[in-house]
């Protein structure tokens, strides 16, 4: 049988799934990584076990359960969870690897990997025997369907160029030529069968067609350029040669149903076709130089066919001649030799349908088990993300922050208009207004000054210790690029394992992302700590004996007419003040009942309920987040009557301060007093504004504490993640040094 092509798998640099999984699912899952150490395990040795190594039986189920796997693991996490996988174009090339953050492009390379290895086993395989031949077939044919199946669907999920070998042309190519050489199996089978000549031709003519489309394919040069030079020169030649079969055999038929002058004609024909094999391999050589070549193998049957056309070609035309005298038409009379296609594309069930071949049900113990099960589907864990995401939108833009807007909008105009305090020290002249009473009150129960001063110290703390866990980290990663580097010098190049720098890139540019977001922090507490220090004397008036606050207030003096304003007028202002106050109090309600509202907003049941009713239970519907939409709008819905509240408040707003403004204006215009009222009117207002920024100190620093608490989370995940990983990195270092050691290691 005639030489057949192969291609060897890809070529792979190591790469670890475990630090990257469990550091996806520490921070999106909000779940413990460590019980997934054990599948994380089986992954990585997986596919230490399935890439490269030849091709073998064994191995390819191997790496049909990787690819199963890889498609199982997609439904559960995104395409980048961090890991960059490093892929080598096809073995010959020189060309330097190609990596991607990507999941769907390994599992494109591992399916490319699958294909080539399909064509391996067809090669190994005798053709001496219909059954070797049938096998044969049969393995080529799941070759071409993984082609195609890779070309059609699989490059399009990786949603990045695809690399030059793995192009639409490049894999219709293979498929072709994957489809072409189970057609020739085929047709060796139906030889070592004796089946008649007209199905051979038919089968013969086929191949050639399927030949001629390669080798238009391959004048392409972008193409060719990532095959071996003499693939151009061979599809050419089994071009000519299976055409050179197909009328010799159909010449045979021809002699036997006594045509004896289309005999002729027809081993003319396959004698023309052989000469431009000569022709063709001349003129390779010629332009590829004197290396450029076929097979032995082919040249052998080449040659032995053109033998034996050139005697049974003279025998033909001497009986002919002498006996039967027939005419001889011109090729153009001929009907072409329809062509019998006997093969096409056999796509594994495992690449078209990898979820059929694992026990989703775990009831099937013949089936692979899948792994992460635990792990909602990623579309889920999606969708409840965003729910989340939207809500947290919803509750911070359009209700907290409208509320703060509206009650620092409210407070600034009273600052500005002196109000209260300059109502206060009119209608009081003397003693200690109820307002500044009831805040100093308030101050006193939350504990002053030194409340705030403890709360910045456990700031401070909090912020210390989260700054701890980064240098930790680091100095981790530290030590072990240092222990790496010293075995890398002591073993040279028999230290075959990855550097840590390829490893974690990641993790370092992480680290310095987390350092970036705790220095911004650090420096907004130094901005409230300023703010405290400022305002710490009057706060701490204000935490002094009712006695005490009032003396340090100067008294006023003032008529019997109060200033000259009028009852009236001051009740008016009075009652638009307190209608302001009022109106803080009830957004602070409307405030804390968004907030207990969404922190019993969990909507996942829904989520779940609603995932299961679009894939119909099945593992392999995809489902898309957008799915969610109308759930999202019907659960978000429970806010509205809170967003109304808070338009409301803010359509009044604006005509209640335009009032407090004007009734200012009469207040202003008709008040009449001593210095002394402008002094005390002073005092009020300072220990007014003391009281606003002791409460907006203290949101600081509870936002601070809360920042510091739940970013101190997120990095002991992340110096737990790279902890592990230096672990594993360790083992893994003992593990090749007792080899080298051991004298595993080629010398």
């Amino acid at each position: 049988m005639t030489a057949l092509l192969s291609l060897e798998g890809k070529k792979t640099d190591p790469a670890g799934w475990t630090p990257f999984i469990k550091q996806y699912i520490a921070e999106s899952y909000a779940e413990s990584p460590d019980q997934y150490s054990d599948e994380c395990a089986t992954l990585d040795q997986l596919r230490s076990q399935s890439v490269n190594i030849p091709s073998h039986p064994n191995v390819l189920a191997r790496l049909q359960q990787y690819y199963a796997q890889l498609a199982q693991l997609m439904t559960k996490f995104p395409l980048d969870i961090g890991i960059q996988f490093f892929w080598y174009p096809i073995a010959g090339t020189g060309a330097p690897s190609v990596g991607h953050k990507n999941g769907y492009y390994e599992k494109a390379c591992v399916l490319f990997s699958m294909a080539s290895m399909y064509s391996e086993l067809a090669c190994s395989e005798s053709k001496d025997s219909p059954e070797g031949a049938r096998q044969s077939c049969l393995y080529f044919q799941n070759a071409a369907g993984c082609y195609q199946y890779l070309r059609d669907v699989v490059i399009h999920e990786i949603r990045v160029p695809p690399p030059a070998d793995m192009s639409h042309k490049s894999l219709t190519l293979l498929s072709t030529l994957m489809l072409a050489q189970a057609q020739e199996c085929s047709w060796r089978k139906a030889l070592l069968e004796n089946v008649r000549h007209g199905a051979i031709a038919r089968l013969a003519i086929k191949l050639s067609e399927f030949y001629v489309t390669l080798a238009d394919i391959l004048t392409d040069d972008s193409i060719a350029s990532l095959f071996p030079s003499t693939w151009a020169l061979q599809v050419r030649t089994k071009a000519h040669y299976f055409e050179a079969i197909a009328h010799h055999r159909k010449g045979i038929e021809c002699e036997q149903n006594g045509k004896f002058g289309e005999q002729i004609t027809r081993l003319q024909l396959s004698d023309a076709a052989l000469k431009l094999v000569q022709q063709d391999i001349n003129g390779s050589q010629s332009f590829w130089g004197s290396t450029a070549t076929i097979s032995d193998a082919l040249l052998r049957d080449v040659h032995d066919l053109q033998e034996m056309i050139a005697e049974q070609l003279a025998s033909a035309i001497r009986d002919n001649d002498s006996i039967y005298m027939d005419i001889v038409p011109p090729a153009s009379q001929l009907a072409p030799i329809p062509g019998f296609e006997i093969v096409k594309p056999l796509i594994p069930i495992i690449v078209s349908e990898p979820f059929n071949e694992l026990d989703l049900a775990g009831d099937d113990p013949k089936k692979l088990k899948p792994l992460f099960t635990k792990l909602v589907p990623f579309a889920v864990h999606q969708a409840i993300s965003v729910y989340v995401d939207r809500k947290d939108l919803l509750l911070k833009m359009d209700i907290l922050k409208k509320v703060k807007e509206l009650d620092e909008e409210c407070n600034s105009t009273l600052q500005d208009l002196g109000l209260p305090s300059s109502l206060e020290a009119l209608v009081q002249p003397t003693g200690l207004p109820d307002s500044i009473l009831l805040k100093a009150e308030e101050i006193q129960h939350e504990g002053g000054c030194q409340a705030l001063y403890n709360m910045f110290d456990n700031v401070e703390m909090l912020s210390t210790k989260n700054a701890t866990l980064i240098d930790e980290a680091v100095n981790e990663l530290g030590k072990e690029h240092d222990e790496d580097e010293r075995l890398r010098r002591r073993f040279r190049l028999e230290w075959i394992r990855p550097t840590s720098i390829s490893l974690t890139a990641q993790l370092l540019e992480k680290g310095d992302q987390l350092s970036e977001t705790l220095e911004n922090a650090r420096n907004a507490d130094k901005i409230v700590r300023e703010k405290l220090k400022n305002w710490s004397k009057l706060i701490d008036l204000l935490s002094l004996p009712e006695k005490v606050i009032e003396q340090s207030i100067p008294s006023g003096t003032i008529d019997e007419t109060q200033g000259g304003v009028g009852d009236d007028i001051i009740q008016r202002l009075q009652s638009l003040v307190d209608e302001c106050y009022d109106n803080i109090r009830d957004r602070q309600r409307i405030a804390d009942e968004a907030q207990s509202m969404s922190e019993q907003d969990d909507i996942s049941p829904l989520i779940l309920k609603r995932a299961s009713e679009l894939s119909d239970r099945s593992s392999t519907v995809k489902i898309e987040t957008s799915q969610f939409d109308p759930l999202f709008t019907t659960e978000l819905g429970k806010y509205n009557e809170l967003l109304k509240q808070v338009k409301k408040h803010s359509q009044e707003q604006w005509i209640l301060l335009s009032k407090i403004k004007d009734a200012n204006n009469d207040f202003t215009a008709k008040r009449k007093g001593s210095g002394e009222i402008s002094r005390r009117e002073k005092a009020l207002q300072n220990l007014e504004q003391a009281y606003l920024k002791f409460k907006e100190i203290r949101t600081n620093l509870v936002e601070g504490i809360k920042f510091h608490s739940q970013f101190s989370k997120a990095l002991m995940k992340y110096r737990n993640i790279c902890v592990d990983f230096v672990v594993a990195r360790q083992l893994e270092a003992e593990e090749l040094t007792r080899e080298y050691n051991a004298g595993l290691f080629d010398t």
